[in-house]
């Protein structure tokens, strides 16, 4: 059974008024927009001199979320070639489970060529994590911008 909540209407002229919505019943454009609205993914990792996310701090910040809408996310990822280079081209998607509906977003990095202490194996992995997240975070709007409640 499906757990009514309140949430503002998405679509207000001139007031805003609250309304008993069942989740799982909206369009898959407006679940995505209250992903987008509500997502907070704070840089919780540290190294090389600064402060990032990754896909798995982004994952885990949706699984509540994905719950609660009836949506789930995938990533996958394609070699493609511009330049006379190679690239990974991840795609994120998130699927309504009820409608089979998706939406997606890609993300692009050039696949290392070499770095010390990594073989090609790590160096293709790499390139395809660093995409995942740029995907991820054109797909749930996640900036990196300075976010004010971050201290």
């Amino acid at each position: 059974m499906s757990k009514e909540i309140e949430v503002e209407e998405l679509e207000t002229s001139s007031e805003t008024k609250k309304e008993k919505v069942i989740y799982k019943e909206l369009p898959l454009k407006k679940k995505l927009y209250l992903i987008q609205s509500k997502i907070k993914v704070p840089k919780g990792q540290q190294g090389y001199g600064y402060k990032y996310r990754n896909t798995t701090d982004i994952l885990q910040k949706l699984k509540l979320l994905m719950k609660q809408l009836g949506v789930f996310i995938t990533l996958s990822d394609d070699v493609v070639e511009a330049g006379g280079h190679c690239f990974i081209k991840a795609t994120a998607s998130i699927h309504d489970i009820n409608t089979n509906e998706s939406i997606m977003a890609t993300g692009m990095a050039r696949d290392g060529i070499e770095k010390k202490g990594m073989d090609a194996a790590q160096l293709t992995g790499a390139s395809s994590t660093y995409a995942r997240k740029y995907a991820l975070g054109g797909l749930l709007l996640i900036d990196d911008s300075k976010d004010p409640d971050d201290k």
